[in-house]
Order: C-alpha cells, then sequence, then structure tokens
C-alpha cells in the first residue's frame, strides 16, 4: 500500500511538472515582414487597412513574440532568430527583397506566405511542389471543412496554386463552379495563403488554420459578450431596468456600456449620471442582474458633436488623429469616468473606444490603465478604418486583452439588422474558438435583443461574463480588479462614497449596541435561572435528608 502511495505521488509530482513546463513554455518568436510601397496611393486591393498591424494583433492569439518590419528593413539571416516568418506580399510592381527572397527559400523556419509573388519564391526553391496559376477575382465559392459559402461579386482576387504531387496538404478551396483550387497548402515548413482577404470567409479560414500553423489546440468554445451600448443620462431608466429583467430571466450576463458625462451641443453645458440619481440606480440594478459596468470614454463626443454620437480620441472632422497629447489627454479623461463611477458605487473593468476609434499613439496610452478593452483595433493614422480578429487576444502591442466585436448591432434596419448579426455569427462558426461581441441600444425595440439572444443560443454560442473573469483597472490612485466575480476597489473615497461610509460606521456601533445589550438581558437571564435552578435542586435535597433521617427515627 506504501508502495502504490509513493508511486502515485510520482507520478502527480512527475505530471504537475510537465504541465508546469507547458504553463511556462516560452512564447513563439514571429517575424512579420510586409512590402512597403506607398500606401497612400493604392487600396490594397480593396483591403485598405494596415494588415500587418491586423495580423501582428491577431497572433496575440497564440503563445507568440510579434515583431513587424517593413520587407526594405530586413537583413540578411535575420529571419534565423525567430520561429516564424509570416511574409505579406501586397506589391503592385517591384520585385520581393532578394536577400529576404534567398532567406526564405533556404530556411528550415516556418514560412507562411500570404500574397502575391510567390512565384518568385517557387522559382528560387523549385523543391516546392507548387504550380503558379496566376490570380483570379471569378472564384466566389469557399468551401471548408464540408461547408460552402457563395461570397457572389464580393469574392475578391485569389492567387491561384496548383499542387504538383503529393505530400501537399491543402486546407480549404476555392472554386468558379467549374475548376477547383485550394486555399492553403502546406509542403513541411511552408505554407500559402492565396486568397486576399482581412474580414470574410478566407479571413476566417486562414485564422482558424493559424492554430494548425502554430500547433497549438485551444477549447472549441464560441464565445460572445453582449453589450447594452451608450448607457447615458439620455436613457430611460425603465427601460433598463426591462432589458435587465429579461436577460437575468435568460441567464445572460452581459456588458453596461456607460458614458459617464454628458455635454449638451447646442449650450455645451454639462451634467453627470451622478445628477440622475435615478438612472444610477438602473445602472446598479442592472449590475444585481448580471451586468458588468465597462466605460465608454467620458463624454463620447469631442468638438461640438453630442454625446454618444461623436468620437472623443480621434478627430472625426479632419480623419485624423487629434492634435493633443495623448498621454495627458487620455490620463484626464480616463480618470473623471472613473471618478464619476466611483462616486455613484460603480466599478468599470474594462474600456471601450467611442466607435473604437483610437490613434496609434493612444493606444500605449491605455494600454497602461486597462487590462481588457473592447471592440476593434484602428489599424492606422492615416484614416479612420478598423477591423476586428475572431478571437480573443493578449499581450501585444497595443492591448494587455482585447475581446473583439464583429457582429454588429440593431440601428434603422431592424429585424434585416438582427438577420445581419446572426449570418456574421454563422460565419465565424468556421474559427473554432472564435470570440465576437454584438451590442444593442436600450431605446430599441427589446424584441430585437430577444431574437438576438436566442439566435445566438441556438447557434451553440456561449455568452461570456465578463464580471467573472480577471481584469484590472489602475489609473492615478484608483485601482479596480475582479476575479471569479468578486470586485476589490482600492484607493481614495470619493465624496458619496464617504458619506455612505460614515452612515455606515454611524450604524455599525449602534447595531452592536443593540446586540451586546440582547445578549448582556440573556446572560443575566441565564445566569438567574441557574442560581434559582441550583437553589431548587438544594432545597428538594435538604428536604429529603431531612425526610430519611424521620423516618429512621
Amino acid at each position: 500500500m506504501k508502495r502504490a502511495a509513493f508511486l502515485l505521488i510520482f507520478v502527480m509530482i512527475l505530471t504537475g511538472s510537465k504541465l508546469a513546463c507547458a504553463y511556462e513554455e516560452k512564447p513563439k518568436p514571429v517575424l512579420v515582414v510586409y512590402d512597403n510601397p506607398n500606401l497612400l496611393n493604392r487600396d490594397y486591393f480593396g483591403l485598405d487597412n494596415d494588415f500587418s498591424v491586423l495580423l501582428s494583433e491577431q497572433l496575440g492569439h497564440f503563445n507568440t513574440a510579434v515583431e513587424t518590419i517593413k520587407e526594405k528593413e530586413y537583413k540578411k539571416g535575420m529571419l534565423e532568430n525567430y520561429q516564424f516568418i509570416f511574409y505579406l506580399s501586397l506589391r503592385e510592381k517591384d520585385s520581393v527583397n532578394s536577400q529576404l527572397l534567398q532567406d526564405m527559400a533556404n530556411t528550415t523556419r516556418t514560412v507562411v506566405w500570404y500574397g502575391k509573388d510567390i512565384a518568385e519564391l517557387l522559382n528560387v526553391n523549385k523543391n516546392i511542389p507548387l504550380e503558379f496559376l496566376g490570380i483570379s477575382k471569378s472564384y466566389n465559392l469557399v468551401t471548408y471543412k464540408g461547408i460552402t459559402f457563395d461570397l457572389g461579386k464580393d469574392c475578391g482576387p485569389n492567387l491561384l496554386v496548383e499542387p504538383l504531387r503529393e505530400g501537399v496538404t491543402t486546407y480549404g478551396e476555392v472554386s468558379n463552379g467549374r475548376h477547383v483550387y485550394p486555399l492553403i497548402v502546406n509542403w513541411k515548413n511552408y505554407w500559402y495563403m492565396s486568397g486576399l482577404d482581412t474580414s470574410g470567409i478566407k479571413y476566417l479560414v486562414f485564422s482558424d488554420v493559424l492554430h494548425e500553423i502554430f500547433g497549438e489546440a485551444h477549447n472549441e468554445v464560441r464565445k460572445v459578450y453582449l453589450r447594452i451600448e451608450d448607457v447615458s443620462v439620455l436613457r430611460s431608466p425603465k427601460r433598463l431596468r426591462e432589458i435587465a429583467d429579461y436577460l437575468y430571466s435568460r441567464k445572460v450576463p452581459f456588458i453596461i456600456v456607460l458614458i459617464p458625462a454628458y455635454i449638451n451641443p447646442n449650450s455645451g453645458a454639462g451634467a453627470s449620471i451622478t445628477d440622475y440619481p435615478e438612472l444610477v440606480e438602473a445602472v446598479k440594478y442592472m449590475v444585481e442582474r448580471g451586468g458588468t459596468v465597462a466605460l465608454h470614454g467620458y463624454t463620447h463626443q469631442h468638438y461640438k458633436s453630442e454625446t454618444g454620437e461623436g468620437f472623443e480620441f480621434w478627430d472625426a472632422f479632419e480623419d485624423r488623429p487629434l492634435n493633443v497629447n495623448y498621454a495627458d489627454y487620455i490620463r484626464d479623461r480616463v480618470i473623471k469616468g472613473i471618478e464619476v463611477c466611483l462616486e455613484n458605487g460603480l466599478y468599470p473593468l474594462a474600456f471601450i473606444p467611442p466607435h473604437y476609434a483610437m490613434a496609434q499613439e493612444g493606444y500605449a496610452e491605455l494600454k497602461k490603465y486597462f487590462s481588457t478593452v473592447i471592440g476593434q483595433i484602428q489599424t492606422t493614422d492615416r484614416w479612420f478604418a478598423t477591423e476586428a480578429p475572431p478571437y480573443e487576444i493578449k499581450n501585444t502591442k497595443r492591448f494587455n486583452r482585447l475581446l473583439p466585436e464583429s457582429l454588429g448591432y440593431v440601428g434603422e434596419g431592424g429585424s434585416n439588422d438582427v438577420k445581419k448579426i446572426l449570418v456574421n455569427a454563422t460565419k465565424l462558426l468556421v474559427v473554432r474558438d472564435a470570440t465576437t461581441g454584438v451590442f444593442f441600444h436600450s431605446y430599441m425595440d427589446i424584441e430585437y435583443l430577444k431574437q438576438i439572444v436566442e439566435g445566438l443560443k441556438s447557434l451553440g454560442y456561449v455568452f461570456g461574463d465578463l464580471g467573472r473573469e480577471d481584469n484590472w483597472v489602475k489609473a492615478g490612485n484608483y485601482s479596480i480588479k475582479s476575479n471569479g466575480g468578486n470586485i476589490v476597489y482600492e484607493g481614495p473615497l470619493l465624496q458619496k462614497e464617504k458619506a455612505s461610509e460614515v452612515q455606515k460606521e454611524e450604524r455599525v456601533p449602534v447595531l452592536y449596541s443593540i446586540i451586546e445589550v440582547v445578549f448582556t438581558l440573556l446572560a443575566v437571564l441565564v445566569a438567574v435561572n441557574v442560581v434559582r435552578l441550583v437553589y431548587i435542586y438544594f432545597k428538594v435535597r435538604n428536604r429529603q435528608k431531612k425526610s430519611l433521617f424521620e423516618e429512621k427515627e
């Protein structure tokens, strides 16, 4: 028995050691190289964002350490310092950097080639059993894991290749109804993505296949975060309570996207949720019903735009970054927003930039204050353009943690928008561990919300509960943390908090005094009864003795 116990302990220690090693595995070094023609004079074949930014951030879903460089910055032998090399070729002219081309052709590192000019690599490394056939925009059918999607006129370009012999693994297919070619191919350490896309089905297939490229198995659970958007002094407390009651009845956690302050666009006068106690009570009620507060900027506006409509961290009029010191500007807006929340006993656990608009410099500042950001990534400072990865990312250049949103919301389209949301959610099922978001404005018909919730449930999505996850907010002297549903706040007490705290302190001694009096009275009564019982006992005993003595007489 002792020997069996010893063996069991030994196995547990050994297994624990292996698990610890796996958990502490160092991030895989990744180099992303992209070509750099005049980006302002072309549209990336319709990919009008900076795909190198989207990809480098997306790789934060895996255990990676990513470095991004322009092709012209590449030096001989550089790729040997990395385990994976992603090459993004979106050029229309010129040739691949010859030194980079030679290194990729001869390396044993994993090379992932996305886009044009694959023929140049095939010419240098003739062992790769692929033949490049050219570019076509007529391949509108994409098949992956037995499911076929018809992209119609929005199919985009495909850079077609054909495997020349066995040993080439393919993932997905593209077809024009007559001819079929692979969407992604793999031969030894070489991978090739033939469909240019940053948000459609081809991009989602690529995102899923990244699990094979990195050799990482993730839990196949699709998660969605539901947001009740733009909660501000303009919203009806009654409607907010109604929404909370419905979601609570369906056991659906949700995020309360709070705008703490309101600016009147006509007069410039301001107000905060503190001035609207009924709204604050409604938000607290939502929290009790499973809601978690997230900060949606401070005023959700800039210049003379209206709160809830305007931008806050981007110049929407000039379509460029704000002419501000972003470090000071973001710190000021964040702290003011947090203070208004704390004044009212509310504890935000994440941040959502209004309209997802944020200058690149701003992301670096925001990362200092929030562990969790929700939404999409603005990929460039050249213009306002955002994209969303199909899953959660962590520890990237721009985010500690990003929970993406890619399903959309209900607007003037009403039920048609609901259908679009569910279509987007269906497409996203292509990704084995997709994480996404959807948002709803409280002034819309609640029936639309019910259709969204029931539709997502029927597709198998799990609703994410932000409040039960690990989050932190650190700004100035304020610190808010969450873990397993518990929220811990450390920092100075603000005015309303101090008042309530004083009331608690005044009530507590009175309560203790009452309890103390009650227990004292009980103790006296018990003591009296004990004495009485002792008296009665001895009295009865003396009578018994006297009776026995008289009998003997």
